[in-house]
């Protein structure tokens, strides 16, 4: 179902608002205002441009630096933006100027145009800008749509070396060896303890995170626990939030 948000009464604002919150907006393609496609806002060297959006007023991107700022929908199909946060630390070519150019764009009213998934159909979001510019964004399911919670972060410990695999699966399959562990001061000293233990896990169990070789370190999780897993698969997802500590490399 396509919903045009200059059709909408403020219900459907609200509704709109929390369908935004949902997803994580991925740029596919820039026009400027005669329609002419922008190819130079995605380069080898810089991140691919992601909105998010909060169902209270607040959205924002990260090029180099972070950038958020309050909107407000109107009846008429737009947000009205009000000034948010910036950090403004210096950044190289050409991330500089992607930054410059996302931010005179997104800092002033523009007009959305928002399709909600169908069958194998992605979200679909239109961003249409003061100048005549627009976006064409395609949204990913944030991890709490996508789980259903916000998940619980956990520390795993992962050794250096894969190991073979504790499933039924084809000889030669390696997997990663983990462990969940917790953190904690004593004494003054950070350390480790109540280690879990060790399991085997998928190289790829772990969104986000593939293992260099001879790594050996812990890593900062969330974990969330899937409502129907399959049979004999895990009954965790893991998302990856960041390197904690490393003993190896």
């Amino acid at each position: 179902m396509e919903h045009i948000a200059s059709q909408s009464a403020l219900p459907h604002q609200n509704k709109d608002a929390e369908y935004l919150s949902a997803y994580e907006w991925n740029l596919q393609q820039a026009f400027d205002a005669v329609g002419k496609e922008k190819k130079n806002w995605k380069t080898p060297d810089s991140p691919s441009i992601k909105l998010w959006f909060s169902k209270d007023g607040d959205f924002g991107t990260q090029i180099c630096n972070s950038m958020n700022w309050k909107y407000e929908m109107d009846a008429d199909g737009s947000l009205q933006i009000k000034p948010g946060i910036y950090t403004m630390a210096g950044c190289p070519e050409p991330l500089m100027e992607l930054q410059k150019w996302a931010s005179d764009l997104l800092s002033r009213k523009f007009h959305y145009t928002l399709t909600t998934a169908l069958a194998n159909v992605p979200p679909h979001l239109q961003l249409r800008f003061a100048d005549g510019s627009r976006w064409e964004l395609q949204g990913e399911p944030t991890p709490r749509t996508k789980y259903g919670s916000d998940g619980q972060p956990i520390l795993l410990e992962v050794e250096a070396q894969h190991v073979p695999c504790d499933d039924n699966t084809a000889n030669g399959t390696e997997c990663l060896r983990v462990r969940e562990v917790n953190w904690h001061v004593r004494n003054g000293k950070g350390e480790f303890h109540n280690h879990g233990k060790w399991q085997t896990f998928k190289l790829t169990a772990i969104d986000g995170y593939s293992h260099p070789p001879g790594w050996h370190g812990v890593l900062n999780v969330t974990r969330f626990k899937l409502k129907n897993p399959p049979s004999g698969e895990m009954a965790f997802a893991y998302l990856l939030q960041g390197e904690t500590t490393r003993f190896s490399q």
